[in-house]
């Protein structure tokens, strides 16, 4: 998710189990510890756009990055409770309950993560909240501002805590029942268009949990569509999108295509604006959402031939 609801869950999570060690530190140590998987965005100074994408949310978001940087951060900065120092093993736990956090949370977005790096390459992901969703983030970072103006010695301090992170997992679990939900009508829907398909998405929309975006995937295209759960009938317009392989002609050579289809899972096309040929990871769909039909695709790369090969580049138009 966004980096300010990792913050402000890592935050939480400090007031709960190191507040009565760290004060009010425990809150900021939380919600640093938090950001720190992000750590691997450095790709992008590194490697082409293409590997970067792929690399995101790798190593530095499983299980074992958890497990190996917890007790590095407590031996690390253990001096950071020094006046009511906490024992080792609960400052490792505390480290490790915050990267967890973070793992999860990026866990129920659309990108996926490697949990079980480097032991398995495999992307997992839930599909049931948006990057960045104001209903889930708010109430904790409500909580966190009141919490960093409160005394530490304020017995409001604990109620605040609670409701932040109450309503916030109240709403993590309507987002799931709203998953099974959606993603039933969608199944239902391709059934009765009897549309053919390898396997389908369901993921929501910008900024909310209530208008959804599904693809369904074939061998030769994908078939795009939108969903609110406030729609009266239950009936889905699908979009087909073909695929347009033969527009690879060009690139077969290209070693970083392979790297773009495993990243987007088989959910991408190929494009030709202005003589240019793009790929596009089609699971995030198009910048203009529903409202504009032919906009272009969020994740969108521009292929291109020049004297030094066949580069893929960031599409900037």
């Amino acid at each position: 998710m966004d980096l300010i609801s990792h913050f402000v869950t890592g935050a939480a999570i400090g007031e709960f189990t190191m507040r009565k060690h760290a004060g009010k530190r425990a809150l900021y140590a939380g919600g640093l510890v938090a950001l720190l998987p992000d750590i691997d965005a450095v790709a992008n100074f590194f490697y082409d756009p293409a590997t970067a994408a792929y690399l995101h949310r790798g190593i530095t978001h499983s299980f074992l990055f958890a497990i190996v940087i917890s007790p590095v951060l407590a031996f690390l900065f253990g001096k950071m409770f020094r006046t009511n120092r906490a024992p080792f093993f609960h400052a490792a736990h505390f480290y490790f309950l915050v990267l967890l956090s973070h793992i999860a949370l990026d866990l129920f977005t659309t990108y996926g993560i490697g949990l079980f790096e480097p032991f398995s390459h495999k992307r997992y992901t839930t599909n049931n909240i948006f990057v960045a969703d104001p209903f889930y983030t708010l109430p904790l970072l409500v909580s966190f501002i009141v919490l960093a103006i409160l005394k530490n010695e304020n017995p409001l301090r604990s109620r605040v805590n609670k409701f932040g992170v109450g309503l916030g997992m109240a709403y993590m679990a309507f987002t799931f029942i709203n998953k099974y939900h959606v993603h039933h009508v969608i199944k239902q829907n391709l059934q009765e268009q009897n549309i053919s398909y390898k396997n389908f998405m369901t993921t929501p929309a910008p900024l909310n949990n209530f208008l959804w975006y599904a693809v369904a995937k074939s061998d030769r295209g994908c078939y795009t569509a939108y969903y609110s759960i406030f729609d009266k009938e239950k009936k889905v317009e699908f979009e087909y999108v073909p695929k347009n392989e033969m527009i690879l002609t060009l690139f077969q050579d290209n070693e970083l295509i392979p790297i773009l289809k495993k990243f987007s899972k088989g959910y991408y096309c190929f494009t030709k604006k202005n003589k240019q040929v793009y790929f596009n990871d089609i699971r995030f769909g198009r910048a203009a959402g529903w409202a504009v039909k032919d906009s272009r695709w969020v994740f969108s790369y521009n292929v291109t031939n020049n004297p030094k090969g066949v580069e893929v580049l960031n599409r900037r138009d």
